[in-house]
């Protein structure tokens, strides 16, 4: 057992948040005490909730004095909550370690090193000390380790505006971070670097934002917990102009109501403003016509300033009465027809930020239906086969697919996608929502939901030919709470499986495991990232259903 735990507590700093399931395994376990109360400890961390961790963390030092270990592993978490609560004792308990740092165990020491590094970091840069130097340089041979010590440094070099160098170690930090992986170091590590890149290389920051959003994406179900991410993605598509942009501003919209109410930076207060500002960009696909506003009469006389009435007239494509009717307002909507033939005839560049918004709606509209009109083409080459995983999987990688379902029955239109192509097409350019959802099939997506389709597309790839029709038609005819519920578990299958270096004796899922030729540490993973044992249940019996 204490080889395990202390494997487990080392998996759960090296791999930080992404470790969960092996969190939820232990609190399944029989431990000792100290060790209970450690791991509970992790839990409340990873949820932000510093006070309740700290006291479980003091329950636990009372009981581990003689486990060195365990002791200077819960001491570094000790100083960590204390920081965070901004209680000056984090700074004598450091100095403490720092005394006894030869004396700590070596899996202890890997854990307390970045915090040490960074308190003194922070001391040098204030004067209160001299350039940290380390004892020994075996724990930067831990990746996990050095992923802290670099971000510590280059936090450090932005403080002392070194921008470049704080960039080149944030990029380290990532690079270090991608190989662990260590989802919060690529995170944090990209996100900087793109922040502070986009005003000195606005289109190379916004490469490096879409790569932090594609991880986001790869790594992390509860995405709202790194709302950040898209913030940044947003400020940076400001900038550029970026025609993406309004995907971006829908899935804030989405993620929003995620997010913990209040509580400063992360909460929907502190995001209210930039949530109010993308909903009333958001765009429609539903709206056929438009408020004849003074912004769009503005708009629509700039185009052909300096032009008489019937030269507009020509350069529009609306007739003379009818576009005399529509600037002085005696037209009280405007057809969203109207507007998008105005924005065939003339080559505009169109600011999302600040164009009238029927114009920015029915841009984005045009832009879809150009789109879709090149891809269609490309349906009719790609086999039965991979149309089967690309339409399942780009289904599956949604978000809140509940404000979507009004649009189609996903069973007929996954049938008509696989054995009628032609009607499919029919049926997608008499609606604009899948015509968005085919070209997301075809083409590229919002990074996010790239990240989470890729995982999909991995998943069925490794599933045999008959299995997986099995697979994916059990899905179709289930209610969407659990589609949502198979969903993660086919993300996460894909994410844990990888080597750890730690077994498991749960013999759950053995049929299901055998039916399609899964690995069972995965499976056990994938199950056990579910924090609600009532939403483990529920997939277990799914997943049971499936092999009947």
């Amino acid at each position: 057992m204490y080889k395990k735990v202390h494997t487990i507590s080392y998996i759960l700093f090296k791999y930080g948040n992404f470790s969960k399931p092996f969190l939820n395994l232990m609190l399944e376990e029989k431990l000792p005490k100290e060790w209970y109360y450690y791991f509970v400890a992790q839990r409340y961390k990873w949820s932000q909730d510093y006070e309740l961790a700290l006291q479980y963390v003091e329950k636990a030092l009372k009981l581990s004095k003689d486990n060195l270990t365990l002791y200077y592993i819960l001491l570094s978490d000790k100083v960590n909550f204390l920081r965070f609560l901004k209680d000056k004792n984090a700074e004598f308990i450091l100095e403490d370690i720092r005394k006894n740092f030869s004396k700590i165990p070596i899996l202890a020491r890997k854990i307390i090193a970045p915090i040490l590094y960074d308190y003194y970091l922070k001391r040098s840069y204030e004067g209160r000390s001299a350039k940290i130097r380390f004892w020994s340089k075996e724990y930067l041979k831990d990746p996990s380790t050095y992923v802290f010590i670099l971000w510590n440094r280059a936090n450090m070099e932005v403080m002392e505006n070194n921008i470049r160098s704080a960039i080149r170690l944030y990029f380290e930090g990532a690079k270090t971070a991608l190989k662990i992986p260590h989802p919060t170091g690529i995170l944090s590590n990209l996100n900087n670097a793109s922040w502070y890149l986009k005003d000195i290389h606005p289109c190379f920051s916004l490469n490096i934002s879409k790569k932090a959003c594609y991880y986001l994406g790869c790594f992390r179900e509860d995405m709202e917990g790194r709302f950040y991410i898209l913030d940044t993605l947003f400020e940076i598509q400001k900038i550029v102009r970026d025609e993406d942009i309004w995907e971006t501003a829908e899935i804030i919209c989405l993620l929003y109501d995620d997010l913990p109410e209040k509580g400063g930076w992360g909460t929907k207060e502190h995001y209210k403003s930039l949530f109010e500002f993308c909903n009333t960009k958001r765009i429609n696909f539903d709206i056929s016509s438009y408020e004849n506003t003074k912004e769009l009469r503005e708009y629509l006389i700039n185009i052909g300033k300096d032009k008489k009435l019937y030269e507009l007239s020509d350069i529009l494509g609306i007739s003379k009465p009818n576009l005399s009717k529509i600037l002085k307002g005696w037209t009280f909507k405007v057809r969203s027809e109207t507007i998008r033939n105005i924005l065939e005839r003339i080559d505009l560049k169109v600011d999302y930020m600040n164009d009238p918004y029927p114009i920015v709606n029915e841009y984005v509209k045009l832009k879809i239906i150009m789109e879709f009109l090149q891809n269609k083409e490309k349906l009719k080459k790609i086999s039965k086969e991979k149309r089967k995983i690309l339409f399942i999987s780009t289904y599956m990688s949604l978000i809140k697919r509940n404000d979507y379902k009004g649009n189609f029955n996903l069973k007929e239109l996954y049938s008509l996608f696989i054995n009628d192509i032609d009607l499919f097409i029919q049926k997608a350019e008499k609606n604009m929502f899948i015509m968005w959802f085919t070209n997301k099939i075809i083409g590229k997506s919002h990074p996010l939901l790239e990240g989470r389709k890729d995982l999909a597309v991995k998943f069925f790839n490794i599933l045999p030919l008959k299995k997986r029709d099995k697979f994916i038609n059990y899905y179709l005819n289930l209610n969407e709470k659990d589609r949502i519920l198979i969903d993660e578990f086919i993300r996460n299958y894909v994410r844990y499986d990888r080597k750890w270096g730690v077994s498991f004796s749960k013999g759950m899922l053995k049929n299901f495991i055998q039916e399609f030729r899964l690995k069972p540490l995965p499976t056990l993973l994938s199950v056990y990232s579910l924090d609600k044992k009532s939403e483990r249940k529920r997939l277990v019996n799914n997943l049971d259903k499936i092999v009947l």
